[in-house]
Formats: structure tokens, C-alpha cells, sequence
């Protein structure tokens, strides 16, 4: 997931500039992200791990981004606050479902 991130903002480990030269990945996506308040969009969220979804948590902390997470009711199950650890306080999941006409 790191290395997705950093390819989609140019900074992956494919770019050869020397300002990146020996920084590492997150590193490089935080100098990036910082103070943008650009949106992190996630689709399919419910199929990362749980240490990838802590990974986003902390580049959310780190940057100050907002991150989107798109997935299915499954995601909300995952991540429960109580498996949640992370200094800032528990973890938010909000979902919406939408409910068809009852005849």
C-alpha cells in the first residue's frame, strides 16, 4: 500500500531524483502530503489488513489529510475501536445503508 501511495504522488521508489535519494517511503509521502490537506481516497478498503489501515491512520496524523475509506460493511467490522490503539484516540467508521422501498 506504502509503495502505491507513493507512486501515485510521484515519489515512489521508480523516481530517481536526487532529493529523494535515500529517503525513505514514508518519509518521502509526508514531505509530499504535508500541509496540503489534499484527500486520500481508498476504494475496496475493506480488503486491506489491519496494519494497513494503521499504516493510513498514521500518515492521516502525520500529514494532517483527510482519507476516505470506500468499502463494504465488512470494513466496519474489522476495525472495531477496541482493536484500535493508536495515541490520538478511538477509531471512527461510519457507514450508510441505503434501504429499498418495503412494499
Amino acid at each position: 500500500m506504502i509503495d502505491e501511495i507513493a507512486t501515485q504522488l510521484g515519489v515512489g521508489r521508480n523516481n530517481k531524483r536526487q532529493q529523494w535519494k535515500g529517503v525513505p517511503l514514508f518519509k518521502r509521502i509526508e514531505q509530499k502530503l504535508a500541509g496540503t490537506h489534499r484527500l486520500l481516497l481508498v476504494d475496496d478498503a475493506h480488503k486491506l489488513s489491519l496494519k494497513t489501515l494503521e499504516l493510513l491512520r498514521e500518515i492521516h496524523d502525520a500529514c494532517e489529510v483527510p482519507i476516505l475509506l470506500i468499502g463494504e460493511f465488512a470494513l466496519a467490522e474489522k476495525y472495531k475501536p477496541s482493536d484500535y490503539r493508536a495515541a490520538s484516540g478511538a477509531a471512527r467508521i461510519h457507514h450508510r445503508a441505503g434501504r429499498g422501498k418495503q412494499a
